[in-house]
């Protein structure tokens, strides 16, 4: 095994990791990918700290993936029916990028309303919108 030590960081935080070698690109893209999509949030969305942002984009690809892996089993479930065909409500549009629920569905995310920080509020020092 040809293993590497690298250091990420993520939100002003180091993480060292120890990978294969092989893996390396995998993770520092990984990490600018959600360091990018910190800086998405950070500016369309009220926050305290990075954790929030992290927490945003950690729900962003959980919904991703959990979407991707149901196309995925529904896509089997498909092959193996004896119509061979798209199932009974036929096939599906696949969503707009970005776009995620849970059951698959898609939603905009830019319809989640937007909160003022108290640093972002009227301005008046009251902090409230």
């Amino acid at each position: 095994m040809n293993e590497l030590s690298i250091s990420l960081v993520i939100a002003d935080r180091p993480y060292k990791l120890v990978i294969d070698k092989e893996h390396e690109e995998l993770f520092r893209k990984a990490a600018k990918l959600i360091e990018k999509r910190m800086k998405d949030y950070s500016g369309s969305y009220a926050y305290k700290d990075k954790q929030d942002l992290l927490a945003m984009v950690a729900l962003e690809y959980a919904t991703s993936y959990l979407r991707d892996e149901s196309v995925l089993s529904e896509k089997d479930v498909r092959l193996e029916s004896p119509s061979g065909g798209a199932g009974e409500r036929g096939p599906q549009p696949p969503a707009a990028a970005g776009d995620r629920r849970f059951d698959g569905r898609p939603v905009d995310l830019g319809s989640v309303r937007k909160r003022p920080s108290p640093d972002r509020g009227r301005g008046d020092g009251r902090g409230h919108a």
